[in-house]
């Protein structure tokens, strides 16, 4: 990964033992289980048709609408034409209904797509979150006449579930995403460009002056805030404000928005950075 300019390495596997020796970690991530004879969403209003998605008519406004919903989120992963049309064709082969869209004016707003027993993952455009809403309608009514007692659902952290949903989920930790920083500076240098677009004139005012160091192994690396500006190193400065001593694992779930317990003026920049509404990282993890 490193010899092909990759700073992080992410492998989904159920294989643990083989890839800690190599230095992998396994990072923690939450599903949310649905108790589906508990679970009710309000009637679909209508607005748009919900209907199954297909190959060569929608590839293109699908992977517009991932790359829609996931701008907020810079380090998700990058999906190809050819990826998208493989899995809608393989959805289609092995479950029919597997792959719903939700469409208004021959414009897709948002997608679903499932297994059996689980819902995979979702998206909507811009201002088309009700969409989602009539799509989870169906996805709730796809699962009862399968007659599943319970259906996963993997969202990102900041995503919710519908209220009737939401009452009925229990949320579940899982390990089968596997992550490895192999260049922490070339990691820190992209964090840099995408905390410059999510930083407000408010938030680098107070951020300014301070600086966060993160020890990784024998990797180290900085961002130091001065003038409005983010400055990267491939070192801790002497008297770094906050500096960090963190595992694989520790440090993405930092860009997941997993803020730690520190002093109160670190935790509070530090989630200035990572914290807030959409992590900088969804590990996507039923790619």
């Amino acid at each position: 990964f490193r010899r092909a300019g990759a700073p992080l390495a992410v492998i989904i596997s159920g294989v643990f033992g083989f890839y800690h020796h190599g230095g992998y970690e396994s990072l923690p991530l939450k599903r949310r289980v649905i108790d589906v004879a508990r679970a009710a969403v309000k009637p679909p209003a209508g607005k748009y048709f919900v209907r199954r998605a297909m190959p060569q008519r929608d590839v293109g406004q699908t992977a517009a609408c991932y790359e829609d919903y996931n701008q907020c989120r810079p380090f998700s992963v990058i999906r190809s034409r050819d990826y998208w049309m493989s899995q809608l064709w393989t959805t289609r082969r092995e479950t029919p209904d597997g792959f719903l869209v939700a469409q208004r004016n021959e414009r897709i707003a948002a997608y679903v797509r499932m297994g059996r027993d689980e819902m995979l993952e979702a998206a909507y455009r811009g201002g088309c979150r009700d969409a989602l809403d009539e799509l989870f309608a169906a996805v709730l009514s796809l699962a009862r006449k399968r007659r599943l007692e319970k259906l996963t659902v993997y969202l990102p952290s900041d995503e919710r579930l519908p209220e009737g949903m939401n009452e009925a989920a229990t949320a579940e930790e899982y390990l089968t995403t596997l992550v490895k920083i192999t260049d922490l500076h070339m990691l820190f240098c992209s964090v840099a460009k995408a905390l410059k677009k999510r930083l407000s004139g408010n938030r680098m005012r107070e951020l300014d002056g301070w600086s966060l160091g993160v020890k990784l192994g024998e990797q180290q690396a900085a961002l130091n805030f001065r003038n409005g500006r983010i400055r990267t190193t491939g070192s801790i400065p002497d008297g770094c404000a906050a500096s960090l001593e963190l595992g694989h694992a520790q440090l993405i779930g930092l860009l997941c928005g997993r803020i730690p317990a520190l002093d109160h003026i670190a935790t509070r920049r530090i989630g200035l950075l990572f914290g807030g509404k959409a992590p900088l990282f969804w590990p996507l993890d039923t790619v």
